[in-house]
């Protein structure tokens, strides 16, 4: 089986605890992860809102939110100077992404 492959049948493995589980935050993290590495950035700042509106103090969470959260706004920038065919700030954008060691496999 092939890598991205895995990722979708942990996704809909782990999917269905989260609705099963009352208060499942280790599901929704472990979602949000995933989404991340599977380059969905947009999943994986829903599901871990989700683990964030079942405990707001939970650090994991928290911690990663920040992470997406950040990673959310700068893609969507891109995209927006890709709208626009503002090139070069588009390559600035990525430029200074890499530079801050954001990482996401949807950008490179």
């Amino acid at each position: 089986m092939r890598l991205l492959e895995t990722f979708f049948k942990a996704v809909s493995d782990i999917k269905p605890t989260t609705k099963l589980i009352p208060d499942n935050t280790k599901g929704y993290y472990r979602l949000s992860k995933l989404y991340y590495v599977m380059g969905e950035a947009d999943e994986s700042l829903n599901e871990i809102r989700e683990c964030l509106k079942l405990d707001p103090d939970h650090g994991e969470c928290h911690k990663h939110y920040k992470v997406v959260k950040k990673l959310v706004k700068q893609i969507q920038a891109i995209l927006d100077f890709r709208k626009d065919q503002n090139w070069d700030d588009c390559i600035q954008k990525v430029q200074q992404m890499q530079k801050n060691g954001i990482f996401h496999p949807c950008v490179y």
